[in-house]
C-alpha cells in the first residue's frame, strides 16, 4: 500500500515539445502529474523550462498558456532575454497607414497653424501639425 502512494505521486514524463515564443524556439519537457488539478510552470537552471499538466489535459490549453506566459518564461529560462520590438520598422511619411487601435489610420503632415506643434485625430487620419522644415534643416 504504501508503495502505490508514492508511486501515485510520481511525474510522468510525456517528452520533449518545441514552441516558438517571440521570435525565439524555446524546448520544454512536458510532465504529466495524477495529483495536480491545475497547470503548472517550472523554470531550473539545469533542465530549463518544464510544464506539468493534470491526467487529462488539453494540448491546445498548454500553448495557449506559454503564449500567454511568453514574457514571464524568457525572463526566467537561462540564457533568454526577452526581445523588445520596435515600435516602427520605419520612419512613418505623409500618406503611410498604421493600425490605431485595431483600425487602419493615414498619416497626414500638416504645418502647424501656429508655433506649438500637435497631434490630432480626425475621421481616419492622424494628424501631425509641426513646423515644415526644409531639405537643408532650416524653417521654411
Amino acid at each position: 500500500m504504501y508503495m502505490r502512494s508514492i508511486r501515485q505521486r510520481r511525474l510522468v514524463p510525456l517528452g520533449k515539445r518545441e514552441i516558438t515564443l517571440q521570435g525565439q524556439r524555446i524546448e520544454y519537457l512536458l510532465k504529466q502529474s495524477p495529483r495536480i488539478r491545475g497547470y503548472r510552470l517550472e523554470v531550473r537552471p539545469d533542465s530549463g523550462l518544464s510544464v506539468i499538466v493534470p491526467r487529462k489535459y488539453d494540448s491546445h490549453y498548454v500553448s495557449n498558456l506559454l503564449k500567454k506566459k511568453s514574457r514571464w518564461i524568457l525572463r526566467h529560462m537561462p540564457g533568454f532575454k526577452p526581445v523588445q520590438m520596435p515600435l516602427f520598422k520605419k520612419e512613418v511619411d505623409q500618406g503611410d497607414r498604421l493600425l490605431y487601435m485595431g483600425k487602419p489610420i493615414r498619416i497626414i503632415k500638416a504645418e502647424a497653424r501656429d508655433k506649438n506643434p500637435s497631434v490630432y485625430l480626425r475621421d481616419n487620419n492622424l494628424i501631425v501639425e509641426s513646423e515644415l522644415r526644409a531639405e537643408h534643416g532650416r524653417t521654411a
